[in-house]
């Protein structure tokens, strides 16, 4: 049976060697052939050299590419590509276990799950004293998934049978890096499970989450809860049919609460300032009612 392994990347050449790397270390069940495609959505470093190198370890690694920007564009690519009959992700700076292809699929082969949201922690030495399970989830860890019902797969740690494929053949491409900004693997677990299929979890099969750590500061905090927000209210109006009849004022009350944190995070120590938990919160919900305003 072939499983394919999907990695989307742009100009991450040095992560995407070391990803690329534990895949090769990971373990392959019996009976089981590797697909490995690597979907490069315009990259201008050496991202083709690190995909011919890993070949000598990942012998059924491929490159292709995905022209249009956003890595939902390049995950729609992969779906057209891949010849696995489960199809297994993660992203271009993870590292995934040595258990993880069984991990993974054993709960799809099983017949218990059509779909499985696996595990994702942050990488050695990114923990920091001052996150809240917001930093973290915003960094793309799982902690605050159900492990009996977890509602949504995280891209960088999730996998389907390609049954899915006959309903839900596409990730939405307003979603995501390189469009709103986040939330296309959330989308695209709503409508599997709204088709009728079954997502479980297997949040044991943990992989880590290497970011760069320069994205631990103030302004790129507050990018990521500007694209939470956006991405959050393109999917509460598209998909939950959210009424905003009165977002202009929720967009005030947005404000004046993100003020009020401001002011309070003053006062918080131990927290960098711009970093209060409640107030990057705060800050995504005045992105979230700003999308319904320019949207109207």
């Amino acid at each position: 049976m072939v499983v394919s392994i999907v990695v989307c990347t742009r100009n991450r050449a040095d992560s995407l060697r070391k990803t690329l790397a534990s895949l090769a270390a990971a373990s392959v069940p019996a009976g089981m052939e590797l697909d490995v495609l690597v979907i490069d959505n315009g990259s201008t470093d050496q991202t083709m050299a690190v995909v011919e190198d890993a070949r000598a370890a990942l012998k059924n690694v491929r490159l292709e590419q995905e022209k249009r920007q956003g890595v939902a564009n390049a995950r729609t690519r992969a779906l057209r590509l891949v010849k696995g009959e489960i199809i297994l992700w993660t992203d271009d700076d993870v590292t995934v276990p040595p258990d993880w292809i069984d991990g993974m699929t054993r709960p799809i082969l099983q017949g218990e799950f059509d779909a499985v949201a696996g595990g994702v922690r942050l990488g050695k030495g990114r923990e920091r004293s001052w996150m809240g399970t917001c930093h973290r989830s915003w960094l793309a860890s799982s902690e605050g998934l159900n492990a009996k019902k977890p509602g949504r797969m995280i891209g960088a740690n999730m996998a389907f049978h390609r049954r899915v494929l006959a309903k839900v053949d596409r990730f939405d491409s307003q979603l995501g890096p390189g469009a709103l900004g986040m939330g296309e693997e959330t989308l695209f677990s709503y409508q599997l499970e709204s088709a009728g299929f079954r997502l479980g979890a297997a949040l044991d099969v943990v992989v880590e989450h290497d970011f760069d750590e320069g994205r631990l500061n103030r302004t790129s905090f507050e990018r990521i809860a500007k694209a939470m927000g956006r991405s959050e209210a393109y999917i509460a109006y598209h998909w939950h049919g959210v009424d905003a009849r009165d977002r202009y004022w929720r967009v005030l009350d947005a404000y004046l609460r993100w003020i009020s944190w401001c002011v309070r995070g003053w006062f918080v120590r131990g927290v960098p300032n711009g970093l209060l938990e409640r107030r990057l919160q705060a800050y995504s919900r005045i992105a979230y009612w700003r999308w319904f305003v320019e949207s109207a």
